[in-house]
């Protein structure tokens, strides 16, 4: 669906509600956005009101999302918590652009041996994301993300500039003053089987895999994502797995 928005698809959607016994004529709303190149679970609904219900759960951490995303790289430690807040820059240049950066709270010392607390930016934003190393192998990694909070390219930024390790098909933030494709060692081009010249076309390996939504009375809502095709073929080039027998290779 490169190229169309999820808002044009919706009333295509809500026709084929008929099959499953729903009201084709409501709307569908989408209730938790996807960052644009982002795959996986979207929760949609019939209703403000639901939209609202599911917008206060949010709010209440009773909301749980994990993504699946490749990264080039192994990060150490492989499961740990980034706590870096992120604010939004412009890079100056023959492209001058804006993205997002991260703003740390605590910089090594000018001797090295500590870190001091610096005052924060007032446009800073806090972010979080938890992550684990699921495999690692071929100079890449498959990673399970989860954001304690929603901020503008988090986990992308989190990755490239807080582990140093860019998500697969990041052509944004792979570079951090310029506008460029991604650059790959030549050990995870070949496993690819792709050459530098045409890694533009390279999708971006990030997967809304889980969405878990609290129950008031009843058992916790689990939607898990099968993996795309491309990052199957990915996993299998890369040669790395995971223990959930349902999407083996």
């Amino acid at each position: 669906m490169r190229g169309t928005s999820i808002s044009s698809v919706l009333p295509v959607l809500s026709k084929m509600m008929d099959g499953m016994k729903m009201k084709s004529d409501s709307q569908l709303i989408p209730c938790l956005r996807l960052e644009k190149e982002t795959t996986g679970v979207l929760l949609l609904a019939r209703s403000e009101e639901v939209v609202q219900h599911i917008h206060s759960l949010v709010t209440n951490n009773q909301v749980q999302r994990k993504y699946w995303v490749v990264i080039v790289g192994v990060p150490v430690p492989s499961e740990g918590v980034i706590d870096i807040p992120i604010i939004e820059r412009e890079v100056p240049g023959p492209r001058p652009h804006y993205k997002m950066a991260l703003s740390p709270l605590f910089r090594v010392s000018d001797t090295g041996e500590g870190v001091t607390k610096v005052r924060a930016n007032r446009q800073s934003q806090p972010a979080v994301t938890k992550y684990k190393v699921l495999d690692s192998g071929s100079g890449c990694s498959l990673v399970e993300l989860q954001p304690l909070t929603e901020v503008k390219h988090q986990m992308r930024v989190h990755m490239a500039l807080g582990l140093t390790c860019p998500i697969l098909g990041d052509h944004k933030y792979s570079h951090s003053s310029k506008l460029a494709p991604q650059k790959l060692p030549e050990r995870v081009l070949g496993k690819l089987g792709l050459e530098q010249s045409k890694i533009r076309h390279l999708p971006l390996h990030v997967l809304a895999r889980q969405l878990t939504l609290a129950g008031n009375t009843q058992e916790d809502i689990n939607v898990t994502c099968p993996l795309p095709k491309y990052f199957k073929q990915t996993l299998n080039q890369l040669r790395l797995t995971f223990s959930d027998e349902k999407d083996q290779l």
